[in-house]
Formats: structure tokens, C-alpha cells, sequence
């Protein structure tokens, strides 16, 4: 997907979450829940009450049918997060700050520790290698 010059943050990010929605199809309740990260990254990420509450459920309910998956809901929050810093590491038109910023993280030195326990590399020299 390409960025028209001139795009903001917010434009590049809903370009990368339409086109995510669009790659997942109906599915586990791991699946379903991913596409809510998806769906409400604008806001930050969504607290469990929040989810489960768009998909009809209680939080309890919510969490238990996600251990049976084998994927508590901290798990696909930090998956959530690490394949979309990728995606938005890919956009040159986003500052790393930007992109902390919008996967809900209040410090940026905070984002920089998980991408590098992610990736074993900073932003930076993530953005260099590609």
C-alpha cells in the first residue's frame, strides 16, 4: 500500500487497518477479537471490558473462551501490537513517536524496549534495514 505525499498519521493508519480488516475473514473468537484491535486502534488500545463488550460477551466469558483457544487476550494485544509496528514501520511518512502514539503506548522509550525485544533491533535500525 502506498502514501500519498502529505498523508497524516491518522489517514496512513486507517489505510493500514481497512486493509487488515480486509486479509481477515470470520473465524475463532481469537480471530474476531484481533479484528476489534483492529477496529478500535484510533482510540488506543481497547481495554478487555471494551472488547468484550462489542462482541456481546462478558469480560470472564471472554477470557475463558480465549484460554480454551490458547490465547489469553494480553497475548493478542502484544501480537497486535508487534505485527502492526511492523506494518507502520513500513511507512516512511510516520515518525516512530507517531507510531508509539498510536499503538497506545504513553511513552515512546517504552515502545522502543518492546520493539527491540520483538525484533532485536531499534526502530531505527529496523526502518534502516528495510
Amino acid at each position: 500500500m502506498g502514501i500519498t505525499a502529505g498523508a497524516s498519521a491518522p489517514e496512513i493508519l486507517v489505510r493500514e487497518v481497512i486493509e487488515r480488516l480486509k486479509e481477515l475473514g470470520a473465524g475463532t473468537l481469537t480471530e474476531r477479537v484481533g479484528r476489534t484491535l483492529w477496529s478500535e486502534l484510533s482510540g488506543g488500545m481497547p481495554p478487555l471490558r471494551r472488547v468484550a463488550g462489542m462482541l456481546g460477551v462478558s469480560p470472564r466469558s471472554l477470557q475463558r473462551h480465549l484460554r480454551v483457544e490458547g490465547k489469553p487476550y494480553r497475548d493478542l494485544q502484544e501480537d497486535f501490537r508487534r505485527e502492526m509496528a511492523a506494518r507502520l514501520m513500513r511507512q516512511r511518512g510516520l515518525a516512530v513517536y507517531e507510531i508509539a502514539f498510536l499503538l497506545g503506548y504513553t511513552d515512546p522509550s517504552s515502545f522502543h524496549r518492546a520493539f527491540r525485544r520483538w525484533y532485536g533491533t531499534s526502530p531505527r535500525g529496523y526502518r534502516r534495514a528495510r
